[in-house]
């Protein structure tokens, strides 16, 4: 086996974790270690992990939880992205996928709660409300529930150009739209999606 490789039929290395949340940690080092790093980052996600885990978020924190967690994660790359594409065919919401669960944005660290390596990959398309009916609604009938929120959404924005719609979707199942301001600035936001 290569140096660092589990031996053939080995099996795959445990994680310690967290009494509380679950978190995995390689060694007991490393957790007293993020409990008391950056400003406590643990200590401070770990009770909002066990209100996620144990369903003690209600939607609208599970809405604000995607806002914060995947946002702040994304930001940068998808707000150009929305900016030119309203800019060029109108009104529409971002649409954001992810093959993984909501817990997996909203869970800091480099290994999921799970111990699997924490992949944070997105899709995006940009989606017209004419679209959402004709394409999104025709593919999987589920996302029709959202359409008043995705409505509402773009009506925020459109009255607002500070503000963008966005749809998220998560392989957990959790579906939100929500409307969010565009940072950065409007104006930087075009210019880099020239």
């Amino acid at each position: 086996a290569a140096k660092g490789a589990p031996a053939k039929g080995a099996a795959a290395p445990r994680f310690a974790s967290c009494a509380r949340c679950g978190a995995p940690y390689c060694s007991r080092e490393c957790q007293v270690a993020d409990w008391k790093k950056s400003g406590g980052r643990h200590r401070a996600t770990c009770p909002r992990i066990m209100a996620f885990r144990d369903g003690g978020f209600g939607r609208d924190q599970k809405r604000e939880a995607v806002v914060e967690g995947c946002l702040k994660k994304i930001r940068m790359y998808v707000m150009p992205f929305y900016v030119g594409h309203r800019a060029s065919r109108g009104d529409g919401v971002l649409f954001v996928q992810s093959s993984n669960p909501l817990e997996d944005f909203f869970f800091e660290g480099d290994v999921t709660r799970r111990g699997a390596k924490q992949d944070r990959r997105i899709v995006c398309d940009y989606v017209t409300p004419a679209d959402f009916d004709a394409r999104l609604v025709a593919e999987d009938f589920e996302i029709a529930l959202a359409r008043r929120g995705v409505l509402a959404a773009v009506a925020d924005a459109n009255n607002d150009d500070r503000r963008a719609a966005l749809l998220f979707r998560f392989s957990c199942g959790f579906v939100a739209a929500v409307s969010t301001p565009v940072v950065p600035d409007l104006r930087l936001c075009a210019a880099l999606a020239e």
